[in-house]
């Protein structure tokens, strides 16, 4: 999907489009292993239908660079399944010789981008060069997971969640508690949901207690060969560090 990336940073479209979901996390990680042919996108300043993203879409796909790639919009409808904002995705076939990629863009609206997009330099994957892009910072990328994590509480099954969780506390360590509370609070309310993390304690205990929740990441794990040496503990006190240090700093209230 990087040949659409690429595309999109140098397109009309460059600053009303923002990188986020798992191809940024992929590239935060510099986690080949975690590949995805799916790129997820917000829109900023831009009234989103069908209509207009396919128009976006097909105006990105024709510029010309000197890949091989041949790119075709094969089909566009709105998003209804496992979305919190909904959109609408782009099916895509990327032509290269005889081969044809099928590639997913998935594009929304209305996120709670706070404080606001950042200017990411993103490495691309097979090349040993970089581009410049809109992107998620760090604190929305946690945030939006957190959120999901406590709005679902015991019924969230989306392991790849506690693993980039784990994974980007991990890499990096100036994530700013202040932000991050901020950004959980915007959340929270754009998705219509209202959650606390002053009570994150019994919750993540009673996650570490579920043997249901053990089971899916022993399944998450044995899918994934990167996430093989994280244990289920380790998930979690990733998770509960991280509430940790946004309530130590005065961030959160009951």
């Amino acid at each position: 999907m990087e040949c659409f990336l690429e595309r999109m940073a140098e397109s009309e479209y460059k600053n009303n489009l923002v990188l986020k979901g798992g191809m940024l996390i992929t590239s935060m990680l510099n986690h080949g292993q975690r590949m995805t042919r799916d790129t997820d996108v917000t829109m900023l300043d831009m009234t989103l239908d069908v209509e207009s993203a396919v128009k976006i879409a097909k105006a990105i796909a024709a510029i010309p660079l000197e890949d091989g790639m041949a790119l075709d919009i094969e089909d566009a409808y709105e998003i209804m399944e496992d979305s919190e904002y909904g959109g609408v995705r782009i099916e895509i076939h990327a032509h290269l010789d005889k081969m044809s990629i099928p590639m997913k863009l998935d594009i929304s609206t209305g996120d709670a981008l706070t404080p606001s997009a950042i200017n990411y330099t993103y490495r691309l994957m097979l090349e040993d060069r970089d581009i410049d892009i809109l992107a998620y910072n760090i604190e929305t990328v946690l945030a939006e997971k957190i959120e999901t994590m406590f709005s679902r509480s015991t019924l969230n099954t989306r392991m790849r969640d506690f693993y980039d969780m784990w994974a980007l506390s991990n890499i990096e360590p100036g994530i700013n508690s202040e932000t991050l509370a901020e950004a959980i609070a915007a959340t929270a309310q754009t998705r219509g949901h209202d959650i606390t993390l002053a009570n994150y304690g019994p919750l993540i205990d009673t996650w570490a207690n579920s043997k249901d929740m053990a089971v899916l990441w022993s399944r998450y794990q044995n899918r994934n060969n990167f996430a093989a040496e994280v244990s289920w503990e380790d998930a979690l006190n990733a998770v509960r560090i991280l509430c940790g240090k946004v309530i130590s700093a005065g961030c959160v209230h009951d």
